[in-house]
This record gives C-alpha cells, sequence and structure tokens, in this order.
C-alpha cells in the first residue's frame, strides 16, 4: 500500500505544480514534466524493487490510474488562466524562437500535442514491457489486461483533435484581426484620387505572419506532416473569412457603382451638354485591382511553406472571385 501512495503522491505533486512550472528538463523523452513523471510513475510500478508478483493485479490497476490521471490533467490544463507578463515558461532558454508573435498558451499546446503522441505511442509496447511480470497468468487474463490499457491508449488518443482545435484557433485569431482591414479598403481609392494599386496593402503581411512564425517557430518540435497538416487547417480558417470580407467588399463596390451609373445616366439627360467620357481607371476598378494584389500575396505566402492552394478550403474560390471581378472591369491582367 505504501508504494503505491508514493507513486501516486509523485504523480500528484507533479500534476499540481501550475503549467508554468511544467517544462521538462533536458535532456527527456517528452517535453513536459508532468508526461514524463506520468511515465516515469508506469515505468515504476513493474521495476525491480517495486513490483510484487503477488500484488500484479494492484499495479495494472494503479497502471491504469495513472493514464487515466493523466488524461484528466489535460483536460484541467485546458481551463487554467494564462499570464500575459512575465511568463517563466517562454523564458526558458530552450524553447524555440517565438519572436514575438507566439504566445505562452500556443508554445504549450503544440508540446503537449507532441506529448500525448509520444505517451500513446509507447504505450503500444507496454505488453511487452510488462509480459515478463506476469508469467503464470492466463492467457486470457493477459488478452484483457492487455484489452485495457489499449482502451486508456484510446482515451489519450481522443484529446488529440481537441488540443489541435485549441492550437489552430491560437494562430488562425491573431491572423483573422487583420481581416478587419479588407473592408477599409473602399475608403482608400473613393474620391481620394489614388495612382492605381500595384502591391499588396500591409494588412497581408499582418494576416499572414502569424501562421508564417508558427512554421519557423515548431517545425523542428513536430513532424512535417503534423505541421503541413495544422498550417492548411490554420489557411483554411483564415481563408474562409477573407473570401467572405472580399466577396462583402465586392459586392458593395458593385451595388455603388450600379448606383453611381444611374445617377449619371440621370444627370446626363437632364444635361444640355455633351456627356463626359471617363478618365482613366475608376474608384472601383482600383479597388478591384488592390483586391486581387492581397489575394495574390496570401496566396503566395501559403504557398510559400509548402501549403498546396489546392488543399486550403475557399482559396481557389478566393482566387476566381477576385479575377472574375477584374475581368468585368477595365482593368489589364497583371
Amino acid at each position: 500500500m505504501l508504494r503505491f501512495q508514493e507513486i501516486g503522491g509523485s504523480l500528484e505533486a507533479t500534476l499540481s505544480q501550475g503549467i508554468t512550472k511544467s517544462l521538462a528538463e533536458r535532456p527527456s523523452e517528452f517535453h513536459l514534466l508532468p508526461t514524463a513523471s506520468a511515465w516515469e510513475c508506469l515505468l515504476c510500478c513493474w521495476s525491480d524493487g517495486v513490483f510484487l508478483r503477488e500484488l500484479a493485479h494492484r499495479f495494472w490497476k494503479l497502471s491504469l490510474q495513472i493514464i487515466a490521471r493523466y488524461c484528466t490533467w489535460i483536460e484541467e490544463v485546458w481551463e487554467e488562466k494564462w499570464l500575459s507578463e512575465s511568463s517563466p515558461f517562454t523564458n526558458d532558454t530552450n524553447l524555440p524562437p517565438s519572436e514575438g508573435t507566439q504566445s505562452d498558451r500556443l508554445l504549450f499546446l503544440v508540446y503537449l500535442h507532441a506529448d500525448i503522441e509520444s505517451f500513446a505511442d509507447k504505450l503500444k509496447h507496454f505488453s511487452a514491457m510488462t509480459s515478463t511480470r506476469l508469467d503464470g497468468v492466463s492467457p486470457q487474463t493477459c488478452e484483457k489486461l492487455y484489452h485495457s490499457i489499449e482502451e486508456s491508449k484510446q482515451q489519450l488518443s481522443s484529446r488529440l483533435p481537441i488540443v489541435t482545435q485549441f492550437i489552430l484557433g491560437e494562430v488562425s485569431s491573431q491572423s483573422l484581426s487583420q481581416l478587419r482591414q479588407v473592408n477599409d479598403i473602399p475608403r482608400l481609392f473613393r474620391r481620394t484620387n489614388r495612382d492605381i494599386p500595384t502591391k499588396p496593402c500591409p494588412y497581408v503581411a499582418a494576416v499572414l505572419a502569424p501562421p508564417l512564425s508558427f512554421h519557423k517557430a515548431y517545425r523542428e518540435v513536430v513532424g512535417a506532416d503534423q505541421l503541413q497538416r495544422w498550417l492548411t487547417l490554420i489557411f483554411s480558417a483564415i481563408t474562409q473569412q477573407f473570401y467572405s470580407s472580399v466577396n462583402d467588399v465586392l459586392t458593395s463596390v458593385q451595388k455603388t457603382e450600379e448606383s453611381l451609373r444611374r445617377l449619371k445616366k440621370v444627370r446626363d439627360r437632364l444635361s444640355t451638354t455633351t456627356p463626359s467620357e471617363g478618365k482613366g481607371l475608376g474608384d472601383d476598378d482600383k479597388i478591384r485591382q488592390q483586391l486581387v494584389l492581397d489575394v495574390q500575396n496570401f496566396c503566395e505566402g501559403v504557398e510559400s511553406v509548402d501549403v498546396k492552394k489546392d488543399d486550403v478550403d475557399k482559396l481557389l474560390e478566393l482566387l476566381n472571385l477576385v479575377e472574375a471581378a477584374r475581368s468585368k472591369s477595365d482593368l489589364p491582367k497583371l
């Protein structure tokens, strides 16, 4: 009984330290101390000097409880508050560069995702680790025991999609807030006599910065395939909102253009002078041109991290949207 209390107490002490003290010391198989502690406690149950053959069933139960407690801790940290100032978590010199754009919470979530995957992968070999301790146990009983570990592994892995959603939200939310500037584009050109735009607006770089920085900061932490999946989902969330904003602007421009055209016809009918010819590109065409430049630059940013534009939701539709708007105007192709 004392052994069980020592193992359980050791894990609980680690889990209760809080997120900011959860970074594992290097070198370690895991990024987070709670993960490393849970795995060490699991190994301790079956180690020489601790494991007792006559209490095998009790040690197996404790193993399942350790995994279950780790799963519960994962859910608990989702609700924890994060302090934005003077966090010891990101002050650690072993952390990848965040370049001021990645939050403490994002860093923790990426590490948590990596740890869950590693922990679950190690559980695949748990039966081989414990087989020598279960000599004399019937095959039927062993099968049930190993099945219980497999169920625990599945419970642990089921946390991964939720952690992924938190990661995507942390990155994409920084970009989505910048997309409000799309609605300001008409004001840049209406009755301002500005030249025809030749470069994208600064907001595009601001939209791209979080996912591009995320790619740079964490490409050494997670596998290339996982990072590409995350980036594809992040860009999809951004592009969906980008499409909606651009579509709203183009719809508004078209309505304004039609209204001005009707007003011009009325004025021309009432005027005794010859109707004036249009001089150069109008404000609406400049707005369309700016949107084309912005969307093309955004697409280039997506492809710069090897994400295929075909895989990003709404990106092809967004490109077609601005190209179609330009084809109906007097704008030349870029």
